[in-house]
């Protein structure tokens, strides 16, 4: 009997709010599986997508967006799940908006790092 090998690894997509993270999802996997909107904050919770080919298996995760203020609970709730997710992945992709600058990009950066060493 001979047992075939298979790779398999978790992939979280993290940004913040509206950069298209779920639309990103929904073209790696060739459907819809992540709502999409204009509004902020339609993603609430992590989406999970399972791409497979061969022996091959890609488990993306879709986050809600980092929020650099968390003034209110919302916010902070959708950030939890977010940096908790980072944490359970072997890659993260962090989707950026082009005119976002250096400030968005390096509060994310600090945050994931912070993720990733709990």
């Amino acid at each position: 009997m001979s047992i075939d090998k298979s790779y398999c690894g978790f992939i979280a997509i993290v940004g913040r709010p509206n950069v298209g993270k779920s639309t990103l999802l929904n073209k790696l996997l060739g459907q819809k599986i992540s709502i999409t909107s204009r509004k902020a904050q339609t993603t609430r919770h992590r989406i999970v997508g399972i791409h497979t080919e061969g022996a091959y298996q890609a488990i993306y995760v879709d986050t809600p967006g980092l929020h650099m203020e968390e003034k209110r609970a919302i916010n902070r709730l959708m950030n939890k799940a977010a940096s908790s997710s980072i944490g359970d992945v072997e890659l993260v992709i962090f989707v950026v908006e082009a005119p976002a600058g250096r400030r968005t990009t390096k509060w994310c950066s600090t945050n994931c790092a912070k993720a990733k060493r709990r």
